[in-house]
C-alpha cells in the first residue's frame, strides 16, 4: 500500500488515498474559491496544542488536517513539519502562499503521482473515501488526555464554531410540576416543525413528525442516507454483535475472534470520524461487558467512539444502547432543559439526574442551558442514562405507533430513534 507517513506521529502511516480526500474535503470546506487538484494549502505549524490552533483560525491548513488523520495521542502535536515534507516528497511539494491574515506563509501542494494515484481510483471508491474524510472533519474531536489509560478529552473549539443556537421558545410549552417527561418528549418533537440542514444551510423543505423526521437522516452527507449507511454498518454491527453475544454468556473469545473485534472497532471509530487510536481487544471487550452489566467493567473508556462501539454491539437486546454524542446530546438534553423549565423546575429532578450534556461544537452546538446539568462525555453514568430514556422513548412510540408511524411500516428501532436525535441535534 502507498503511504504518507506521519513522521511527528512516530511514523503513523496514512494511505495516500485517504490523505487526498481528506485534502480535498478541506479545500471544498475552507478554501471553497480554489481548485483542489493545484492549490497551494498553508501549513501554518506551530508548537501548539489543537484548540489553540483552531482558536487562531487555523483549521484550514495542512497542519491541521494532519491532526486529525493522526491518532489522538499526536493531535496535539505539530504535523506538517519540513522533516515531513522531506519524507513524503514523491506525494508534495512545497510553495508559497499566503496565511488567513495575509502574510506570506510556506505552503504544500499534490505532486501528479498523487493526482494520477486519485485517478485511477473508480468513483465508488472515491466517493467512500470522501464519505470517511468528511465524517473525520464533522465528527466530535478527541485529543487523548491519558495515554495509558485510553481517556480522551474533547475539543470543544471544533473546525466549525457554532452559528448560535437560541433558547427555545416556551409560549407554548405548558408542563405540570410533574410531567411525564418521555411522553411530552415525544410529542413535542412530534410536533415541532424540523429544517433539514448540511453544513448550516436548508436543505430540502421542513417536514413534521417522527417518521417524517426519520426520513431526513444522513451522515456524514446527503449522499449517504439511512439506507447508504446501513449497507456501511451492518456488517460490522453483525460482527459486533457476535462477539457481543458471547460476552453475554460469559464465553471467551478466540484468537480470530480477537483480531475482529479490532478490526469492527476501528472500522465503527473511522465510520464516526473519531480519532484513531491503540486498540486491544482487552479494552473491547471491557467495553462490551461494561454494557452488559450496566456498569463500567475494568476501567472501560467511554468517549464518542466506544458509544457507537457499545451501540452496535448491543443493538436489539434488552441492555441495547444509544449512540450518546454530542449531537444526540444536544437534542436530548436542550430540549428536557427547556421543559423542567416549563415545568417551572428551577434543577435538574431526580429522573434525569445522570444524564449529561456533551460539548460538541459546530452547527447548533454548543446549545444554551438554563439547569445545571452533568458533563456526560466520557461517563458511564450518562451513557446508561441517556440509553434508558431513550429506549423508554423507542417503547412509548411502538405502543402508540399509530399516531407516530414510520414512512416505511414497522417498529421503531434503537438506532432510528437514535438518528431522528442525531438531525434534532445536528
Amino acid at each position: 500500500m502507498k503511504n504518507m507517513i506521519l513522521t511527528e506521529s512516530k511514523n503513523h502511516a496514512i494511505p495516500v488515498d485517504e490523505f487526498v480526500a481528506a485534502w480535498i474535503i478541506w479545500v471544498e470546506r475552507y478554501h471553497p474559491q480554489a481548485t483542489w487538484q493545484t492549490f497551494c494549502m498553508p501549513r501554518l505549524n506551530e508548537h501548539e496544542i489543537l484548540e489553540t490552533a483552531l482558536q487562531r483560525g487555523k483549521a484550514g491548513s495542512l497542519d491541521v488536517m494532519l491532526r486529525m488523520l493522526a491518532p489522538d495521542t499526536c493531535r496535539n502535536t505539530m504535523q506538517s513539519t519540513n522533516k515531513f515534507m522531506l519524507a513524503n516528497k514523491k506525494w508534495i511539494a512545497g510553495c508559497q502562499t499566503k496565511s488567513p491574515k495575509g502574510r506570506e506563509a510556506a505552503g504544500a501542494k499534490l505532486k501528479d503521482a498523487a493526482l494520477n494515484l486519485w485517478n485511477k481510483l473508480g468513483g465508488i471508491k472515491q466517493k467512500a473515501l470522501l464519505a470517511n474524510a468528511e465524517a473525520m472533519a464533522d465528527g466530535d474531536i478527541e485529543v487523548s488526555k491519558n495515554k495509558k489509560s485510553g481517556t480522551s478529552k474533547l475539543c470543544e473549539n471544533a473546525l466549525d464554531r457554532s452559528e448560535g443556537f437560541p433558547y427555545y421558545d416556551l409560549s407554548h410549552l405548558t408542563l405540570s410540576a410533574s410531567p411525564d417527561w418521555v411522553r411530552d418528549f415525544v410529542h413535542w418533537i412530534d410536533k415541532d416543525p424540523f429544517q433539514p440542514r448540511y453544513r448550516r444551510n436548508p436543505r430540502d423543505h421542513s417536514v413534521t413528525g417522527w417518521g417524517a423526521r426519520l426520513n431526513t437522516y444522513f451522515w456524514p452527507n446527503p449522499d449517504t442516507d439511512a439506507a447508504a449507511n446501513a449497507a456501511i454498518i451492518t456488517p460490522v454491527t453483525a460482527g459486533l454483535q457476535s462477539l457481543y453475544s458471547k460476552v453475554q454468556n460469559a464465553k471467551p473469545w478466540n484468537i480470530k475472534d480477537q483480531a475482529d473485534s479490532i478490526k469492527f472497532a476501528n472500522a465503527v471509530f473511522k465510520w464516526g470520524g473519531v480519532a484513531t487510536r491503540t486498540m486491544t481487544w482487552q479494552i473491547i471487550r471491557a467495553v462490551m461487558e461494561s454494557v452488559t452489566k450496566g456498569s463500567r467493567i475494568r476501567n472501560a473508556p467511554m468517549n464518542s467512539g466506544w458509544t457507537k462501539v457499545g451501540a452496535f454491539a448491543s443493538a436489539g437486546t434488552p441492555s441495547a444502547q444509544v449512540i450518546w454524542d454530542s449531537r444526540v446530546a444536544a437534542s436530548l438534553v436542550s430540549r428536557l432543559d427547556a421543559m423542567c423549565v416549563a415545568a417551572g423546575q428551577n434543577a435538574v429532578p431526580p429522573p434525569l439526574n445522570d444524564l449529561g450534556y456533551v460539548n460538541g461544537r459546530g452547527g447548533s452546538r454548543p446549545r444554551p442551558l438554563k439547569l445545571r446539568w452533568r458533563n456526560g462525555y466520557g461517563c458511564w453514568e450518562a451513557q446508561f442514562a441517556a440509553s434508558i430514556f431513550v429506549r423508554e422513548i423507542q417503547a412509548y412510540l411502538n405502543n402508540h405507533i399509530s399516531s407516530y408511524p414510520k414512512t416505511n411500516g414497522g417498529k421503531w428501532t434503537l438506532l432510528e430513534v437514535e438518528q431522528v436525535l442525531f438531525m434534532d441535534g445536528y
